[in-house]
């Protein structure tokens, strides 16, 4: 049985303020990337022929450079909400990475990709995990993990390495 939602109305509208202010502040600082266009063939070229969900028709790609600055952007965000299983967890972090990728840089070539992680030390399963792909406008992959301190890599195979952990990517959605 649910309990009744109680929010703290002052509470909840100085958040909305903020974020509202936060949001405006970001998208500001901001306007001058313009992504490059591209096609749903470009975006999974790299991805080692994963099965990839087509979301969109166009795609709108970016430097690394870019990249490098929307990933020092966005994890910040990230840490403000601390891990709950089945609630604020992997996949729900790579969602949100993504919705703010696509919301303030106006990119869609960043998205969720469901993996199993193996501790490279065993050998061993450690747990099956989502985290983000980008693709640049080179048409190179890279592996971003908010859950691993926003950390990231190129892919080059199937199995990149962040942190001592082997990631096994499986699909992209």
């Amino acid at each position: 049985m649910d309990n009744t939602l109680a929010i703290n109305t002052i509470r909840r509208k100085m958040g909305q303020l903020l974020i509202s202010a936060g949001i405006t502040q970001m998208n500001e600082s901001i306007k001058e990337l313009a992504g490059t266009e591209g096609t749903f063939e470009q975006f999974c070229k790299p991805l080692l022929g994963l099965p990839v969900s087509q979301l969109d028709s166009k795609y709108y790609f970016t430097s690394f450079d870019n990249w490098l600055k929307i990933i020092e952007s966005l994890n910040p965000l990230t840490k403000e909400f601390y891990w709950v299983a089945e609630k604020r967890d992997c996949d729900k972090r790579a969602m949100f990475i993504t919705s703010m990728v696509s919301m303030l840089f106006e990119l869609n070539t960043c998205r969720p990709v469901y993996c199993r992680v193996w501790r490279v030390s065993d050998g061993q399963l450690a747990y099956a995990h989502y985290a983000n792909v980008i693709v640049d406008n080179a048409g190179n992959a890279y592996l971003w993990d908010a859950d691993e301190g926003g950390q990231f890599t190129k892919i080059t195979a199937n199995n990149p390495v962040i942190n001592n952990k082997r990631y096994e990517l499986i699909s992209i959605k």
